[in-house]
């Protein structure tokens, strides 16, 4: 191992009491990463050497060798050393060969902290800091600034990154009694045992900042090698995408980064409009001008959008062969904007209408759509009532019966048992948009045919979301089927190609079938990946929820959530990075492109 990596190589595991360290020695599995780490290539692994390292050695330093010596023996810990920081002159912690790994016991005496910290030099190993009482000091981790804070520190923490004015971004972490906290060189954290205060300044001068509660995650139990240097999870995902046939799956999230409205938060769309007057079948047969109105205003909404670094990002690896395919619940087009050309839309196009003159089903894109003035409406009397056949054809087709709650739960035990067999008929798989999720649910193409979507997760996705601050009632109840207004045909739009079908916006509306090609194309997709990325959703739309699932269990696909916090599906995911898909997307891309060897791609906006 290359000699005096400390903290810049290797990844920080910080205590913020005696408390926390006694207790993940008894669980451990902190402690298996942290050894693994050492020697991440060696099998079986050699013991390791832990120096408990401080200002002065005392009580609370013979019980932390105690405990360490008392349960990490089976780990390969054999030596459990104590040291103070006056005996670390010219001492090679692993002169004999012996990975080392310094716990480092701190006090709030900034000579103390000093002491300690240099007593760090020459460690083979990943490097534990353990509080014993109020502490806030700042330190370099990799190249990154942190405060790392415990007991009364916490609470300056907040307002002491706020007043930081340096050149550079200054994190820091708070931790409570009996929690942790592993800090990577890469700058990302995760916390162990309990929650903690996370924060972090803002480039640009004092005043600035956000801070949040960090829950743990669990992301170094699935790190391979362990606490090893350089490793973090975000480095660990980008090996998985260099590897390619990679699936992204995304929801509303990445595109309300771009600006695109969410629907259900303050001052969205549905606190104007009744949804199921201007998103469902009987709302469109019966007032389709209030629809096209809606979708007006949605559209004026979306003028001037542009794709953000997450989009780009996924087209910059598409380009360079690693993602196959993106399976997107958003009807904004901006994946197609950003340069992804495959591209699965779930939901349908807002972007564009189709026509319902079943001879016809041409798309058209809204903005020429809302640009013509000789397409809206019809003085024809026999081109209305053809258009009023259309509306009739599909409220009838839409009256069809729904998959009931039994058949859905029966299906999924099918599901189970096929897959304990190693068989799947995938060409069963309902599917009806249960539509709860910010992305506008709404066709594709008319069709009749249906395909049964099996349920791999029994979760309700109408449950309470810590990632949703909106309503998680269930989807409203359609209205009851009504005929076309008598005028409403004089201002809905017409198919400029057979200029006698009704254009309908290309989604899929509350409680519509999915398209039968689409469904099977994105299951398809996801039977091949590798690795699944699941970017700014909150997993509580079916049966769209159940693909990345479907990727996991029928491929053994890793799955990896990209998202701010936490949503149904996080329980699932192998590694969770926590933060916006503009920020995680591109440093993923431009590490998973060096590794492969591809030519750079600029994924900046």
């Amino acid at each position: 191992m290359p000699q005096g990596a400390g903290l810049d190589e290797w990844p920080v595991v910080f205590f913020g009491d005696k408390a926390a360290l006694v207790d993940s020695c008894i669980k451990q599995t902190i402690w298996e990463a942290i050894v693994q780490g050492c020697c991440p290539d060696k099998d079986p692994q050699p013991p390791c050497n832990v120096w408990v390292i401080s200002g002065e050695l005392n009580s609370s330093c013979n019980e932390i060798a105690l405990a360490l010596k008392t349960c990490l023996d089976q780990l390969g810990i054999r030596i459990v050393r104590q040291l103070a920081t006056s005996q670390m002159i010219n001492i090679d912690l692993s002169s004999d060969g012996v990975p080392a790994i310094p716990v480092m016991v701190c006090s709030n005496t900034p000579s103390d902290w000093a002491k300690c910290f240099d007593s760090f030099k020459g460690a083979h190993g990943p490097c534990i800091i353990v509080a014993t009482g109020s502490l806030l000091e700042e330190i370099h981790i990799g190249r990154h600034r942190w405060m790392l804070a415990a007991g009364s520190g916490r609470r300056k923490l907040g307002v002491t990154i706020s007043n930081d004015s340096g050149p550079d971004v200054l994190k820091g972490i708070g931790l409570q009694s009996g929690g942790g906290a592993v800090i990577y060189p890469d700058g990302s954290v995760e916390t162990i045992l309990r929650s903690a205060l996370f924060a972090t300044s803002q480039v640009g001068g004092a005043g600035q900042s956000q801070k949040y509660l960090l829950e743990p995650c669990g992301n170094y139990l699935n790190i391979p090698r362990g606490l090893t240097q350089g490793n973090s999870p975000t480095s660990v995902v980008s090996e998985w995408v260099s590897l390619g046939d990679v699936l992204a799956f995304t929801g509303a999230g990445i595109s309300a980064e771009s600006g695109v409205p969410t629907y259900r938060d303050a001052g969205g769309l549905w606190t104007k409009y009744d949804q199921m007057q201007v998103s469902s079948l009987p709302g469109f047969v019966h007032d389709p001008d209030q629809v096209w109105e809606f979708e007006r205003e949605f559209f004026s909404l979306l003028d001037g959008v542009q794709p953000n670094a997450g989009h780009a990002a996924l087209a910059a690896l598409e380009q360079a062969g690693l993602v196959k395919c993106i399976i997107t619940q958003n009807v904004d087009g901006l994946h197609q904007s950003a340069g992804s050309e495959q591209v699965v839309e779930l939901h349908g196009s807002e972007v564009h209408g189709v026509c319902l003159n079943k001879d016809c089903s041409k798309r058209t894109l809204m903005k020429d759509i809302f640009a013509s003035k000789d397409m809206w409406g019809s003085d024809d009397p026999a081109v209305r009532d053809e258009m009023r056949e259309q509306l009739q054809r599909i409220l009838r087709r839409s009256s069809t019966p729904s998959t009931s709650s039994s058949e859905d739960e029966s299906s999924s035990a099918n599901l189970d048992e096929g897959l304990e067999k190693g068989k799947l008929d995938q060409s069963k798989v309902s599917v009806q948009a249960q539509a709860v999720d910010d992305c506008t649910p709404v066709t594709t193409e008319e069709t009749s045919q249906q395909i049964t979507m099996p349920k791999l997760d029994s979760s309700s996705p109408l449950s309470r979301s810590s990632s949703s601050s909106s309503s998680r009632a269930s989807s409203p109840r359609q209205p009851p089927p009504k005929p076309p207004k008598a005028d409403a045909l004089h201002r809905v739009p017409i198919c400029p190609f057979c200029q006698r079908g009704v254009l309908k916006p290309d989604g899929v509306y509350f409680g519509e079938a999915l398209n039968t090609k689409v469904l099977q194309q994105a299951t398809g997709q996801a039977k091949k990946a590798k690795t699944v990325l699941v970017v700014g959703t909150r997993g509580n739309v079916e049966p769209a929820r159940q693909l990345p699932l479907l990727a996991k269990k029928i491929a053994g696909a890793r799955i990896v959530e990209i998202n701010p916090n936490e949503t149904l599906l996080s329980k699932h995911a192998d590694i969770r990075l926590r933060g916006s898909s503009a920020a995680v997307l591109p440093e993923i891309a431009r590490r998973a492109l060096i590794l492969r060897g591809a030519v750079q791609i600029d994924t900046a906006t």
